[in-house]
């Protein structure tokens, strides 16, 4: 036997593995649990949705690039998991008026009809890829925003190190070194604590305009 198909629970009487066929969509056979109504109707909506995945995937959508960048993939499954949304929901569309969508299995268990079921399942896990896809971009927007503001630090601390150096060689009697470091230091750590309580200030054409 396939082993693949093999029940995969245990004899209690020769602690070896069950040999029996395991009941399909489960992995044990009827003898181990798998004929409970509850495990052959849980079977019978995983097999019926393995069913309709097969059958959505032979539907006439292209082929998606292949990425290693993190966001590029991201975006990727945004851009998948609506193309595979889309394909359950054509054939949500091809169910017959009649059909509701809970219907009666076979083991007498009322469940929620498989293409419903792939569908509402394809929606939580696109929401799930979109909710993450903001988390991603508000974090760039933060590593951007605080990038700008080390730019715009550097940019300052050198030109006000350019005048003070210029003021401080007007005056000999000075210790001219030590003095330029600490005023450095000390403009670096006021700056970054101004940017700290001023994460996005206004531009002054914004500021004009009022």
């Amino acid at each position: 036997m396939d082993e693949s198909k093999r029940c995969t629970a245990t004899s209690k009487r020769t602690g070896q593995r069950c040999g029996l066929a395991r009941i399909p969509g489960t992995t044990v056979c009827a003898k181990h649990g798998g004929a409970a109504p509850q495990v052959r109707a849980a079977a019978a909506r995983r097999v019926a949705e393995q069913k309709v995945r097969k059958l959505a995937m032979k539907l006439d959508v292209g082929p998606q690039d292949v990425s290693t960048d993190p966001v590029a993939l991201l975006s990727g499954m945004i851009h998948s998991g609506a193309i595979m949304m889309e394909r359950f929901s054509r054939l949500v569309d091809r169910c017959e008026d009649g059909q509701s969508l809970v219907y009666t299995a076979r083991s007498g268990v009322r469940q929620v009809r498989p293409e419903f079921a792939a569908l509402r399942a394809e929606r939580e896990s696109l929401g799930r890829h979109l909710e993450l896809w903001l988390k991603v971009s508000m974090a760039q927007a933060q590593l951007r925003r605080a990038g700008h503001r080390e730019e715009i630090i550097d940019q300052v601390a050198m030109a006000l190190g350019v005048a003070v150096t210029s003021v401080l060689l007007r005056h000999p009697e000075l210790d001219t070194v030590a003095m330029h470091d600490e005023i450095m230091e000390e403009f670096r750590r006021t700056a970054k604590a101004w940017m700290a309580d001023h994460p996005q200030p206004e531009h002054p054409s914004a500021l004009a305009a009022r």
